[in-house]
């Protein structure tokens, strides 16, 4: 097991001012609680959420056009009338809007104020931050704490959300003196508060319909009669279970005088009780659930509360050490921090292991065994109707929150998904029969907590893409690989695997040019002139007259045939059914029609510029620098393109990624963090790097992206930093493939390989020092990089190995 480096400051995220947004507030969670600290004064903000809080309840809609119109589409693109089949697909094929992921409420805890001050007042106060003010958040601990000085006395908060416990646990103390504290519990969906003695009841119900925050229809939000609506019923309760002050209460609040220390317990839940399970509509069973919650959390004192909590989180986030130096910045503020990397003034190795394991962090603190899946702001969300409405969206957002589940020592947090793919197979059984007349499973560009899979309302660029169930079964394939369980892939994966096969046998089509295809296929979320000339006109038209735009736009597509993403996808599929089925001995006649259309599938092909292709023909990209690069899926996060495979789609990976480059994408967010892994594929290591910089624009100090509050980056980000420390994808691990020059020394010890294996080692000046391997399945282990003998161990389960390195 890999010690814990101890480094100061090397495992924390750190300002000197309270959040005044959710970017900026610190992260707490147990995978299905979530909590974002501020750290506000007077008026302490605590955003809570309940990871199965969603609008809506169960529906499933169908566009009866879908599929009569399915033939009419092909034929106009297999004639080349690509502008025609866009406008077909968008207009009458396409299907309705998902629902929300919401928030429960705000915890408000106000310290040293009139106590009966209204929420609102509350609001509007604005305080400077007292000298000595810092507010920080501990990975190893999974602790937020804020500390200041006030009056000639020292302040203290801790906060953290315990999975052992399920409760958010809030300690308030003063180090002299007294203080005087009232708890507030509010909400923004319709609810109700009440008081019983120590305890502050809060419950209430989710809208029935909640329009994305990105289309204007009216209304926004629905609420049905209550004896109508099956929307998700909530409930919080909030209980002061020590403190020396005294304790009273009015009907909407706690309120504490005089006291030097107070510890404050939440609980929440739903009525949700699974997909597809029925439920009770009485909100009261919801607020005993979370009374008996409080009531097995309340009784151990503050210390016992804090260690079973540590002691949960640390033995997933111990698994895996890393350092990495020089360190420059680690001094700074976190948010100052992010600003150098942006800047590229200052670079700092170190921060790239910090962001590591935060990566590691939010996905134990965001998705448990048992809890939903981290959706694309994980499990914070403070708006009704959040940013691409919180959703899970599945081509490519809720895919990189996970990449890192397995490399970074976590295959445990990984469930969530393998559960959200299990219940969204189900869903898209019923989606792929009666959309489109078709066997196995599909899914489409977003899934809900109702397991949507038909297609979403919008543009067909990003709506008409049933490619997400084989993209999904991808993780499915890599926890078999890095974890060897045979028993997973023939219980969970394969049938799922199989079944995304059998439709995809189903939707390929044989085209104009005699190869199986898919049509209409999209490649998210990019279009393209439907000629050259449309191109080269674009510009000048748009640079004559805005009014322009509409004729330049009826010269566009999204809408052609054989996508790369699709191509490459299908291929993915049909290769781990393969091999599936061999692990398992279960090859039968399906298999045999996988084999025949292997060999029938559409070429992947190399465009003028050198390039992969996106699209079955050379078009021009209405978007040269878009951040979706779907067309790399095969370099990353597929292996299709490697150069012992395809050494010739390689190198036109390499084309892709610095044209894309060169005409300004990967500069913000997940865009960034995705080119990290893109560029480590292609040894890359100085862009590499330069992307690690590049991923910390536009972010907030939790590294949550400001514009949509997206943690997709961070997730993707951490899972990047380590392909460039580690490969194993192409038969044999490999050391530094990708790690810059200035990242002169380090060490890293958990880091997980496919087959089973656990790789600890140091560097020094891209060289190195010390390696070894702990087998955990036994077999044989390839393994290289700058300072190493290459060799092949043959390995024991339960083993450490010295891998030899060069003599100096």
């Amino acid at each position: 097991m890999a010690e814990v480096h101890t480094g100061a400051d090397s495992l924390l995220l750190w300002e000197s001012a309270p959040a005044e947004r959710l970017v900026d507030a610190h992260l707490l969670g147990n995978g299905r609680l979530g909590a974002a600290v501020f750290g506000a004064l007077p008026d302490e903000r605590i955003v809570i959420n309940e990871d199965t809080l969603w609008s809506g309840s169960e529906s499933f809609l169908l566009n009866p056009d879908t599929r009569a119109l399915l033939p009419e589409a092909r034929r106009l693109v297999f004639e080349r009338k690509f502008a025609e089949a866009h406008r077909l697909v968008a207009e009458r094929m396409l299907g309705g809007w998902g629902q929300a992921y919401e928030p429960l409420g705000t915890l408000h805890v106000v310290v040293g104020l009139e106590p009966r001050a209204g929420s609102e007042f509350l609001r509007r106060m604005r305080r400077e931050p007292p000298q000595g003010y810092r507010r920080s958040l501990d990975l190893d601990s999974a602790v937020a704490t804020v500390e200041y000085r006030e009056g000639g006395r020292n302040f203290r908060r801790e906060c953290f959300v315990s999975a052992p416990d399920q409760v958010v646990a809030l300690r308030l103390s003063v180090d002299s003196g007294t203080m005087d504290l009232a708890v507030i519990l509010e909400s923004e969906l319709r609810h109700a508060v009440s008081t019983q003695v120590s305890t502050l009841l809060l419950s209430g119900r989710a809208p029935d319909w909640s329009e994305p925050d990105y289309s204007s229809a009216r209304p926004f939000i629905v609420y049905l009669p209550e004896e109508d609506s099956a929307s998700i019923r909530f409930a919080a309760s909030v209980r002061v279970v020590e403190t020396d002050g005294r304790l009273t209460s009015t009907p909407d609040r706690l309120l504490i005088t005089g006291a030097r220390h107070a510890l404050v317990l939440l609980a929440a839940h739903t009525n949700y009780e699974g997909y597809g399970k029925e439920r009770s509509r009485d909100v009261g069973r919801v607020v005993s659930r979370c009374l008996r919650t409080l009531d097995g959390a309340g009784s151990p004192a503050w210390d016992q509360l804090r260690e079973r909590h540590l002691a949960d989180h640390r033995a997933f986030f111990r698994r895996v050490d890393i350092s990495i130096g020089p360190s420059t910045t680690s001094v700074l503020p976190t948010s100052r921090r992010l600003a150098f990397q942006a800047g590229a003034s200052l670079e700092d190795p170190s921060f790239a292991a910090l962001a590591l394991q935060y990566t590691r962090y939010l996905l134990i603190a965001s998705s448990r065994p048992g809890t939903q899946a981290a959706n694309l702001q994980g499990i914070w969300n403070d708006r009704v109707r959040p940013p691409w409405s919180s959703n899970l969206t599945t081509n490519i957002n809720v895919e990189m929150n996970y990449w890192g589940a397995e490399v970074l020592g976590l295959p445990e947090c990984h469930e969530p998904l393998f559960d959200m793919v299990a219940e969204a197979a189900e869903s898209g059984k019923h989606t792929a029969r009666e959309w489109y007349g078709l066997d196995g499973w599909v899914a489409h560009h977003n899934i809900d907590l109702w397991r949507k899979t038909t297609p979403c309302a919008g543009l067909p660029s990003w709506s008409w893409w049933p490619m997400a169930a084989g993209w999904l079964c991808q993780h499915l394939w890599r926890h078999v690989e890095y974890t060897g369980d045979t028993e997973f892939l023939a219980r969970r994966a394969y049938p799922l695997i199989e079944e995304a096969a059998r439709f995809f046998l189903g939707l390929l089509v044989e085209d104009e040019e005699g190869y199986l295809s898919t049509a209409p296929s999209t490649s998210p979320e990019n279009n393209f002139f439907v000629d050259q000339q449309a191109a080269l006109e674009a510009d000048f038209l748009l640079a004559m007259s805005p009014e322009n735009r509409m004729a330049v736009h009826q010269r566009t597509s999204a809408v052609a045939k054989s996508s790369t993403m699709d191509l490459s996808i299908i291929r993915e599929v049909f290769e781990h059914c393969l091999r599936g089925a061999d692990m398992l001995g279960r090859r039968g006649e399906l298999h045999q029609r996988i084999e025949r259309s292997l060999e029938r599938l559409y070429p992947f092909k190399v465009g003028r510029h050198g390039q992969l292709q996106e699209w079955c023909f050379d078009f021009a990209e209405c978007m040269p620098g878009m951040g979706h690069v779907s067309h790399m899926y095969g370099l990353f996060p597929g292996e299709l393109f490697t150069p012992q495979r395809n050494p010739d789609l390689y190198e036109a990976c390499r084309k892709s990624m610095f044209r894309r480059f060169a005409h300004g994408a990967f500069k913000w967010g997940w865009p960034a963090a995705w080119s990290v892994s893109l560029f480590a594929r292609l040894k890359e290591r100085a862009q590499a790097g330069q992307m690690v910089r590049e991923s910390c624009r536009s972010l907030g100090a939790n590294l949550m992206t400001e514009q949509h509050l997206q943690l997709d980056c961070a997730f993707g980000l951490g899972a990047g930093i380590a392909e460039m420390l580690l490969q194993s994808h192409d038969g044999s691990i490999e050391l530094l493939p990708a790690v810059p020059g200035s990242w002169a020394e380090g060490r890293v010890g958990g880091l997980r390989a496919r087959g089973g294996f656990e790789v600890s080692f140091q560097w020094r000046l891209g060289t190195v020092t010390r390696c070894e391997v702990r087998s955990t399945l036994g077999g044989p282990c390839r393994i290289h990089g700058p300072g190493l003998r290459s060799v092949e161990l043959s390995s024991d389960p339960g083993k450490i190995y010295q891998v030899p390195v060069r003599d100096e």
